[in-house]
């Protein structure tokens, strides 16, 4: 009996140590990102509230964002639901200053992205 007891905690522990390590990577990955990502947010959502831009929304959310990285941060790609079933897919490219600016979407057209964030919004 105690050796089927040691036997489980033994696998209990090293499952909490595999899925905690796991999870830990995904951690620094999404953190690394961060200032980048929120930086890009916050770009699209100036443009949101630009006159004449037809929307069904006052911003946008990171929750609700699709974010996909490219390039180690180089590029990032938003994508949300601007309109009823109408997805906007920017793409903001870093400069030399460390700030992002709105660029082509050829830039990342065949590019796997690094790091993905929300990755069903927006799938077809």
């Amino acid at each position: 009996m105690v050796k089927k007891l040691m036997s489980f905690v033994i696998v209990a522990a090293t499952a909490v140590l595999i899925i905690g390590g796991c999870s830990n990577e995904a951690s620094k990955t999404k953190n690394k990102y961060d200032d980048e990502i929120n930086q890009a947010i916050k770009l699209e959502n100036k443009e949101l509230q630009a006159p004449g831009v037809e929307k069904d929304i006052e911003s946008i959310k990171r929750e609700n964002t699709k974010i996909e990285v490219f390039e180690k941060g180089k590029y990032i790609r938003l994508t949300y639901e601007i309109r009823k079933a109408e997805f906007a897919k920017p793409v903001y490219e870093v400069d030399e200053e460390k700030s992002y600016d709105l660029t082509s979407s050829t830039l990342v057209r065949d590019k796997e992205p690094t790091y993905i964030e929300n990755k069903d919004i927006g799938s077809e």
